[in-house]
């Protein structure tokens, strides 16, 4: 079956009990240092909770929780000019010059089944419109509710763990631009037939998560790298590199650190598990 990688990526940059396994990790050194490493789904619906208990349980274990970026940065009122810079045209560029006839149509179609009209938001760029749509579709679809990463920075909040980020936020947004650059047509096309299968792909994504089946989410990546391999090598495999000596430092420190990413980043050959393998570090699926 032919994965939604957009959708994916987008849930994932996202129940079945009789499973012992999870899509939590610990790695541990030669001198028996341990970090986890947790896989997480950005948005869930309210079938979805409570969490695995895998997740809770290795908080409690743990004395600091590692998120990519300080989540709460989003919504800082003064962030807001930086973001509008990334996400909506500077220029006299529009969504109508950058598309050919064929693939504005489409989008305007597209958009219009949710009440959208691409006349009134001419100035998004078409990944901020793409995001934009695939949320609404989520949201019809039930997918509602903030996934692992609030989650558990919430409960990190209320049981008093301390709080350390792979990347600042500045570093977060210089990726969503780096995303905003991509083929125009290219990219709509291929999302708007993404989008179409959304509901069923979320399904399998998160029974895959929650079971911790690696195989749904490396067959994910591999599509991924296939299909755009540009928006792979700087969204997922320049990331990894970068988190890996980060990775290896808290393994250095007298506490343990529970590492939370997307899940996309966990797999495949140069995902964060197999790079520690390399690497010489004991890799075990809780």
């Amino acid at each position: 079956m032919k994965r939604t990688i957009i959708s994916a990526v987008l849930i994932l940059v996202i129940f079945f009990p009789v499973f012992s396994q999870s899509s939590v990790y610990v790695i541990e050194d030669k001198k028996g240092a341990k970090i986890f490493v947790g896989g997480s789904i950005h948005k869930l619906r309210e079938q979805d909770f409570p969490l695995p208990d895998e997740f809770l349980k290795t908080l409690d274990n743990s004395e600091i929780l590692v998120l990519e970026t300080d989540i709460s940065k989003v919504n800082d009122p003064a962030n807001a000019p930086y973001l509008m810079e990334i996400m909506t045209f500077q220029d006299d560029k529009t969504l109508k010059s950058v598309f050919s006839e064929n693939v504005y149509n489409k989008l305007d179609s597209a958009c219009g089944n949710y009440g959208i009209r691409l006349e009134g938001i001419q100035k998004l760029k078409p990944f901020t419109v793409v995001l934009n749509l695939t949320q609404m579709v989520l949201l019809k679809n039930g997918v509602t509710k903030e996934g692992v990463d609030v989650q558990l920075s919430d409960e990190a909040n209320k049981k008093g763990k301390s709080f350390l980020y792979l990347e600042t936020f500045e570093e977060q947004l210089s990726f969503m631009k780096q995303l905003t650059q991509v083929d125009e047509d290219d990219f709509v096309l291929y999302s708007l037939k993404d989008i179409e299968q959304n509901n069923a792909m979320f399904d399998e994504i998160i029974a895959s998560w929650k079971t911790g089946d690696k195989k749904v989410m490396q067959e994910l990546n591999k599509e991924f790298k296939q299909t755009f391999p540009e928006i792979y090598q700087f969204l997922l495999l320049d990331r990894n590199n970068n988190w890996i000596p980060q990775l290896e430092d808290y393994l250095e420190t007298p506490d343990t650190e529970f590492v939370v990413v997307g899940a996309l980043h966990l797999f495949g050959p140069g995902g964060v598990l197999q790079q520690m393998k390399d690497k010489g570090y004991l890799v075990k699926q809780l």
